[in-house]
């Protein structure tokens, strides 16, 4: 349902989560993730949707991380299933440019949002420590081109207007666009 729902509306993508097994049942946690996923996949191709999964924020799973996320789609070897990076989340946890590289040629989307290094706020960019100009270069430097989706939190329609207005107007500044 969701997959063919997704397709009805013209998305390209479908980003999911690994799964949310604590990390001292990881072998578990992979091998649910991994039938799922291959289940997902056989629709998802019928349905022309890729499946991008996303890296968790840390400690909340088996695979919270950029390498275990590329470790599972990789693992899988399905066209169609590939990485989304959360570089709000990154910033949690490691530098988020340099998990830009590790997912390499597996990377389909970024979901991208500031924070200041200890939470997920979801913040307009530039409100937090998030480096946007080198996350940029990071892209910038790959092989194709990667969709960009913000994802902020707002108060009401009026603040994520500037918000997003805020988040753009940096891209576009940093990307000389």
């Amino acid at each position: 349902g969701l997959i063919r729902s997704a397709s009805f509306l013209g998305a390209k993508f479908l980003t999911l989560d690994p799964g949310w097994t604590p990390a001292w049942e990881e072998g578990k946690g992979y091998r649910f993730a991994a039938q799922s996923l291959e289940e997902l996949s056989a629709a998802a191709i019928e349905w022309g949707v890729t499946i991008c999964v996303e890296n968790p924020p840390p400690g909340t799973s088996f695979c919270d991380t950029a390498p275990r996320v590329v470790n599972l789609v990789r693992s899988l070897n399905l066209e169609n299933v590939k990485v989304c990076l959360d570089v709000g989340h990154s910033n949690l946890y490691t530098n988020p440019s340099e998990d830009i590289r590790i997912c390499g040629q597996d990377l389909a989307l970024i979901h991208l949002s500031d924070n200041d290094g200890h939470s997920d706020q979801h913040l307009p960019l530039g409100e937090g420590t998030l480096d946007l100009s080198e996350i940029l270069q990071a892209l910038a430097s790959g092989p194709r081109q990667i969709p960009l989706i913000l994802e902020l939190l707002a108060q009401d329609a009026d603040a994520a207007a500037v918000s997003i207005k805020t988040s753009v107007e940096r891209i576009l500044k940093l990307s000389g666009g």
